[in-house]
């Protein structure tokens, strides 16, 4: 004998396996994610070890720049500030 509230429910079946796939799939996408994060962490490292040279060959060309002033400024005896021009003049 078949209670009337059993045979009103409906077939959770469809349901079962629709809230699967999703959770098939949320677990696909969270593994893509972690993925994605870790290439754009790579990618930060690589543009702050860049950045890092690029600032030493910047620092470099400064150093170059200066020494030549420094050069310039013995060989003519001129006052350094002259050369460099720091009172605006």
């Amino acid at each position: 004998m078949t209670t009337p509230a059993l045979s009103s429910m409906p077939d959770l079946t469809s349901i079962l396996s629709q809230v699967k796939g999703l959770e098939e799939e949320k677990a696909k996408l969270m593994k893509m994610l972690e993925e994605e994060k870790g290439r754009a962490n790579d990618a930060q490292a690589l543009a702050d070890k860049m950045s890092e040279g690029k600032r030493a060959e910047m620092k470099q060309a400064l150093d170059t720049v200066i020494m030549n002033w420094l050069k310039d400024s013995v060989q003519a005896k001129t006052p350094l500030f002259l050369i460099l021009d720091l009172d605006g003049d």
